[in-house]
């Protein structure tokens, strides 16, 4: 359940497994095993994870099946393309998981 659901939202924000790593400050061979069901990650980087995709840890490991809406920005993006959306939202994603390193105290 795990690998399909992180897959899942990666694939839902158009990221790379290339950019989630760096995003998680792991190697994109280590992200992958993740995605692959080779390794499972430590609980620093499942909580990294719920985080970028504004999700539980419940949710990510089967336990819960509650996710977030992924549409509630759109009324605020209406009008702009697919491309313009999707470089909005990462930012927001970026920032938001830049200022969770900065609460948690984690380097930057």
């Amino acid at each position: 359940m795990f690998k399909e659901r992180i897959k899942e939202l990666r694939l839902r924000k158009h990221w790379t497994q290339e950019y989630i790593a760096s995003l998680l400050g792991i190697t994109r061979p280590g992200y992958s095993s993740y995605e692959n069901g080779a390794r499972l990650p430590s609980i620093q980087i499942l909580i990294k994870i719920a985080d970028l995709h504004h999700v539980t840890t419940d949710y990510l490991l089967g336990r819960s099946n509650d996710v977030p809406n992924p549409d509630l920005l759109c009324y605020q993006l209406e009008g702009l393309d697919k491309s313009e959306v999707i470089a909005i939202e990462s930012f927001i994603d970026y920032m938001k998981f830049k200022s969770l390193e900065q609460k948690n105290g984690s380097p930057t």
